[in-house]
């Protein structure tokens, strides 16, 4: 029997594997050893996955082949396999979070309830994938398995932190992957290997209930997949309340994967192209600008402002994020483990550790007045857009450049969405001259996934798919 690899070109999406499942155009079994063929040709160079489950994998795929066979009811995702970003438990696997710290530790008996719930479904975790330690970076390198390489330039990193399961997708290699998004973890690897995502409103996601969210308020999960109607879909599918989770919101009221199909009225976008505080590559700027005339061809009011605002709004963010490393690995800095971690995640750490409860306290209410601010800068406004990067990813080893100069900051417009709570997408929006992907995100308010997804599904309906040659 011939089939389609999820590897080639016409990468099949999460739903149409799901359609030949059903209709038996495909066992379970062949998807998972296309799965494991592709993982197996395209990794040693990519570097996407740090750890397999094949053998368990094949087992499960047989049992749901079985039953399937004998007529039985089966959940949607049922025989599909997915990759598990290394910050989520995953049982019979090992968390390292890309840290020495962890990297021998016993494998987890437990999963994460975004894994549980995609599991539950009937989908399968084949491996885990990579990630810098702690989730801290905007690249996806670390000590303990090197960096992961960007499938369209493998000269290039493919960003971070979710980089491992966005190169995952992006490569083929499996059709979608949890990923997380404390900064921008979702959008920045989604946004250089050519992938459309969602931040949703935080809250949306359940996390695991045995222990609270290490990032507070400003990290959620999400998956990673290849199209607007998968990611939408994927969501309708596990988003929802967990009484043990306190932090979670109750039940959405709509199926956004029906909701998107509707015909898209012309929205107030308002659009920025460096967001009033750092400059951006040629290239970006381009390619946002051709967006924007696209978009003004649809329909939709487009108005431009430049100064959203006069000094970078991110440094409450980093407070917080150094109150949250510092309360989690405060007794490891204490002890002579703390040499296991790298350089960056011991600063971050140690500044947490040190930090007073005033300047946490200040810091939250601070991000507060961030998303207030935002609000009322943008009332009136339908959506907002602005680039997902300033610049292009680095190449490995290399240092972020902006129109070949040398910058501190070359994802510096994700983070500051973080702090609002509001749902952001991600769309490709072009290329650069050396192939890397480039994007753009798309805020929407608080719970208006729907008007993000549907202008994403719009964008993708009229640059189409990016595709690694």
């Amino acid at each position: 029997m011939v089939v389609k690899s999820v590897a080639q070109e016409t990468r099949q999406s999460v739903r149409e594997i799901a359609r030949q499942l059903v209709s038996k155009e495909l066992s379970s079994v062949e998807v998972v050893e296309l799965s494991i063929a592709t993982i197996e040709e395209k990794n040693p160079e990519l570097n996407a996955f740090v750890a397999f489950n094949y053998e368990s994998a094949i087992e499960k795929a047989k049992v749901i082949d079985q039953a399937r066979a004998a007529g039985a009811f089966l959940k949607p995702l049922a025989g599909i396999p997915f990759g598990v970003k290394d910050l989520e438990d995953c049982e019979s696997m090992t968390t390292t979070y890309g840290s020495l710290l962890h990297q021998s530790d016993p494998p987890s008996t437990r999963n994460s309830e975004f894994v549980q719930r995609f599991i539950d479904l009937g989908a399968i975790p084949i491996g885990k994938t990579n990630t810098p330690e702690f989730g801290s970076q905007g690249i996806t390198d670390n000590r303990v398995f090197g960096p992961t390489r960007n499938p369209f330039n493998t000269s290039h990193h493919a960003g971070g932190s979710s980089g491992g399961s966005a190169a995952a997708v992006a490569s083929g290699m499996v059709p979608f992957a949890t990923g997380s998004d404390g900064g921008g973890s979702l959008r920045i690897p989604s946004a250089v290997c050519g992938l459309p995502v969602l931040k949703a409103t935080h809250g949306r996601f359940a996390y695991t209930n045995h222990e609270p969210p290490s990032w507070g308020g400003l990290s959620t999960v999400g998956p990673i997949a290849t199209t607007i109607e998968d990611i939408a879909w994927l969501c309708d599918l596990t988003i929802g309340p967990n009484p043990d989770d306190m932090y979670c919101l109750d039940q959405k009221d709509k199926d956004w994967a029906i909701e998107i199909l509707a015909e898209i009225e012309p929205q107030r976008i308002v659009a920025s192209y460096t967001m009033g505080f750092t400059e951006i590559d040629d290239q970006v700027r381009e390619r946002f600008t051709n967006l924007l005339s696209i978009l003004k061809g649809k329909g939709h009011e487009v108005t431009v402002i430049e100064d959203l605002f006069s000094t970078p709004p991110i440094l409450p963010w980093l407070d917080l994020v150094r109150g949250y490393f510092g309360e989690v690995l405060d007794e490891v800095l204490k002890s002579s483990d703390g040499d296991l971690l790298t350089d960056d995640v011991r600063q971050l750490a140690r500044r947490g550790s040190l930090m007073d409860a005033q300047t946490f306290i200040r810091a939250q209410k601070h991000q507060w007045r961030v998303a207030h601010y935002i609000q009322e800068r943008t009332k009136g406004f339908d959506l907002l857009l602005t680039p997902t990067t300033a610049g292009l990813p680095p190449t490995i080893g290399g240092k972020p450049t902006i129109n070949g100069k040398e910058v501190l900051d070359w994802i510096a417009f994700t983070a500051v969405f973080n702090m609002t709570a509001a749902p952001v997408g991600q769309i490709p929006i072009g290329k650069a001259e050396n192939n890397l992907p480039i994007g753009a995100q798309i805020v929407g308010r608080r719970f208006e996934e729907v008007k993000v997804l549907k202008l994403q599904r719009q964008i993708e309906e009229t640059i189409g798919q990016l595709i690694p040659e």
